[in-house]
């Protein structure tokens, strides 16, 4: 009984990473699929030099004043007489004149109109390339502190770090919490204008009274061979585990019209056993206060319902003035058990490629 929940804790903690394998697909890998991976490639390396801040959140802009009601004319008073004048007769009372019916306000010029209506319509969304001056970050290094609950609480670290040369990159990701547990991600590829386009994805498990397990993916043009050996065809923009997370910020960054509520992101995921398309919906936004501060975020939250036993709820929090970063995920497997990852540093600029 000891050592079935501690297996099923470690699958829990690798879904946290990677937000998507299924916990049943993971135990089948456990019998069928798991095996020996390939020499992992050198890692690439990069000294981080300074932290980056949030950037200051767009000022509202002031509300116009209202317009000023125009004054009527006063009357001219009338002048005095001279001094040694004879007083004037009294002349006959005169009624005073019916007051006239105000006039209808002016209206506003054509072409002020037509400013106010631009600035109500939304601005009309861009292709789907970048936008021109669109760059990638730079080699950066995420923190979070790792918290939930599985038959008790549960404490411990992760990190992701992004590593770009050239057209090249690797994204590694690492969770752990003390002995219990550890779990690394990596995966390789290249930069391109539409994304990033893995080449491998290899991931290393190891959890008390186990026998650590890895795994490996590989990708080429035409699709990709899962860890089970088979071979599947690709689908355009497919990602892996650990680089949807990039993915998705190299989408916000390059597109911010489509982090906005209501808006429905789509995402293909090459897991280990199968491929599928993972849909998020763009929540309200949220001020998380985390230890670097409070911080302006979307919230993604997914729409699949797949019925699978164990199938899980992963929401992920993006924020705009960090660069469009990951700063929370949290998954939920049911009241009892969950698991929470929060930005605990300022991120990790490394030197610039």
């Amino acid at each position: 009984m000891v050592a079935r929940r501690l297996t099923l804790l470690a699958l829990l903690t690798g879904v946290v990473a990677g937000l998507h394998a299924c916990v049943g697909d993971v135990l089948g890998d456990r019998l069928d699929a798991a095996r020996s991976a390939p020499a992992l490639p050198p890692r690439m390396t990069v000294a981080y030099v300074k932290t980056l801040q949030q950037a200051a959140p767009p000022e509202a802009a002031p509300a116009p004043a209202p317009p000023t009601p125009p004054r009527r004319p006063r009357p001219p008073r009338p002048a005095p007489p001279p001094p040694d004048a004879a007083p004037a007769p009294p002349e006959d009372p005169v009624p005073p004149p019916e007051p006239a019916a105000s006039a209808p306000a002016p209206e506003p010029a054509a072409s002020a109109v037509a400013e106010a209506a631009s600035a109500a319509e939304p601005a009309p969304p861009p292709a789907s390339a970048p936008k021109p001056g669109f760059a990638w970050p730079s080699s950066t290094r995420l923190s979070y502190t790792l918290s939930g609950n599985f038959r008790g609480e549960i404490h411990g670290k992760a990190q992701v770090e992004w590593i770009r040369r050239g057209d090249q990159y690797q994204v590694h990701m690492d969770v752990g919490s003390g002995l219990l547990f550890e779990r690394r991600m990596r995966s390789e590829g290249r930069v391109t204008p539409e994304g990033l386009v893995p080449s491998r994805y290899d991931q290393q498990t190891k959890a008390m009274l186990q026998e650590p397990r890895s795994l490996s993916m590989q990708f080429d043009a035409d699709g990709a061979v899962l860890a089970t050996g088979q071979r599947v065809p690709s689908l355009p923009g497919m990602q892996d585990t650990a680089s949807q997370f990039v993915q998705l910020t190299y989408l916000f960054r390059s597109r911010p019209e489509r982090l906005r509520p209501g808006e429905r992101i789509e995402v293909p995921l090459a897991l280990p056993r199968h491929v599928s398309v993972w849909a998020y919906e763009v929540l309200q936004p949220e001020v998380l206060y985390t230890p670097i501060g409070p911080i302006e975020t979307f919230q993604l939250r997914p729409q699949r319902q797949s019925g699978r036993p164990n199938d899980l709820k992963a929401e992920i929090w993006f924020a705009p003035t960090l660069q469009y970063l990951p700063v929370r995920i949290r998954i939920v497997l049911d009241e009892s058990t969950y698991l929470d990852l929060l930005i605990a540093k300022d991120p990790e600029i490394g030197e610039a490629e």
